[in-house]
């Protein structure tokens, strides 16, 4: 595993062709030490060596590499690959090397070039963007989902991903999407099975646990960073969603480590 800054928004490397397309040649080893973070969205086969550390990748994975280490990717046949490089801020998180992204590959794609799209012109949204992805890869490979592409569906998600830590309701969802909250309610109901309050609370609840179960962010911090500023309401909700209160997420935690 991988320790990444992710409570904080990227920033992109400019100067190194932040976002864009790009090949591995075949027949070749091809070593690196960057002097940030790359993210290789893979459009076929090969394997990383990362200070002896091997992972095989294939078409639809998404291999992540840190700054300042060594590592060589060896190519049998030409990899057609979509790159970001980035600086990455606050707090680690645990994230593999190596993440196949089974249905979500095009969905990941799709992203980081529209990022790419919009980094001249809207930095931040860019980063957004990136970051939401890197969230995908933290949670690895277990929570493959279809895509979802319709546009309101996807500024939802976009918005969440900057402002998860920062009120957002129904209401204010529904007025940057340019729809009624009934509508909203329809489309977030389609796409995830549950109102729109419920799919803020689900993304609240499973980014929290995910802090308490990898990281050592203490939990009052980790209840501002998804939104909840009344610790003893966070602590209620989690216990209601996953039948466990932060303290004993993070104690079974340290008993199973």
């Amino acid at each position: 595993m991988l320790s990444l800054p992710l409570t904080g928004l990227p920033t992109f490397v400019l100067s190194n062709g932040a976002i864009r397309d790009s090949t591995f040649p075949g027949h070749h080893a091809h070593p690196f030490r960057n002097g940030f973070w790359v993210l290789n969205l893979m459009g076929g086969s090969g394997v990383i060596d990362m200070e002896g550390v091997r992972r095989s990748f294939s078409s639809g994975c998404a291999v992540l590499t840190p700054p300042a280490i060594w590592h060589t990717y060896h190519i049998t046949r030409t990899v057609p690959f979509v790159h970001a490089h980035f600086r990455a801020f606050g707090d680690v998180v645990p994230v593999p090397m190596v993440v196949p992204l089974g249905a979500r590959a095009a969905w990941a794609r799709a992203t980081l070039r529209e990022a790419g799209r919009r980094l001249s012109a809207e930095p931040e949204r860019a980063g957004a963007a990136l970051w939401h992805l890197l969230w995908q890869l933290a949670a690895g490979p277990a929570r493959a989902v279809d895509p979802i592409h319709h546009p309101v569906i996807a500024q939802v998600l976009e918005h969440l991903s900057r402002n998860l830590h920062l009120p957002v309701d129904p209401e204010s969802l529904a007025q940057l999407t340019g729809v009624s909250v009934r509508h909203l309610n329809r489309l977030c109901t389609a796409a995830f099975a549950m109102p729109v309050a419920g799919y803020i609370r689900e993304q609240r609840l499973q980014r929290a646990r995910h802090l308490l179960e990898e990281s050592e962010i203490p939990i009052i911090s980790i209840a501002r960073l998804v939104g909840y500023s009344d610790l003893q309401h966070f602590s209620k909700l989690m216990r209601q969603w996953s039948g466990a209160s932060p303290r004993q997420i993070r104690h079974r935690r340290d008993v199973h480590s």
